[in-house]
């Protein structure tokens, strides 16, 4: 799968790449960097996720993150929460054209990637999963206090995380070097 592999975003439907058209990310800048931002979080997912895991990417927005896990590691299933109607309309919109991509590829190529589809769920709050069994709690730009109800809801159900929040700037540094929200610290630390 994609351990450790760079992603050859050219290989991959349009659909899921930020340079694409489908993707609503005009400016060049922004769309490199979303690449940046996403080969990294792959990169950190790679080494936690296992097959057939229920990966749920929260505040996923139109899906690039968790639509790219659902491709890259196709015995995953993916659960994207947005409170966001258009977002989540965006991602639909984004399911069916990567869908699409797939069934063009698959006369073209050896890569199989089954059901991608029917592998990708779309909710819009943690509420609509509260007492579901997740694996893996991914987020990218999770602002403020959403890192610490996305931590929270992880630790509830025992899932790994792999989260990077935008607001850095509310996170501190301990004596020992490590990075922390007071309040996360504080619920991490609690018996």
């Amino acid at each position: 799968e994609a351990e450790g592999a760079s992603i050859v975003w050219q290989d991959l439907p349009p659909g899921l790449d930020p340079m694409s058209q489908l993707t609503k990310l005009t400016k060049q800048g922004r769309a490199k960097r979303k690449r940046q931002q996403l080969q990294s979080m792959i990169h950190a997912v790679s080494r936690v996720i296992q097959p057939g895991d229920t990966v749920c990417d929260f505040g996923s927005g139109q899906g690039h993150l968790g639509l790219l896990i659902a491709y890259l590691f196709p015995s995953t299933r993916v659960i994207l929460i947005d409170h966001n109607s258009e977002k989540i309309n965006m991602a639909k919109f984004r399911i069916d054209q990567i869908e699409s991509g797939i069934c063009d590829m698959k006369h073209s190529s050896k890569r199989k990637v089954c059901s991608f589809k029917d592998r990708i769920e779309l909710c819009y709050s943690i509420g609509d999963i509260e007492y579901r069994p997740i694996d893996l709690g991914v987020g990218l730009h999770c602002c403020g206090n959403f890192t610490d109800m996305i931590l929270a809801h992880c630790k509830s159900v025992k899932a790994n995380f792999c989260i990077s929040p935008c607001c850095y700037g509310q996170i501190k540094c301990n004596s020992i070097g490590i990075w922390r929200n007071n309040s996360w610290y504080r619920f991490w630390s609690a018996k």
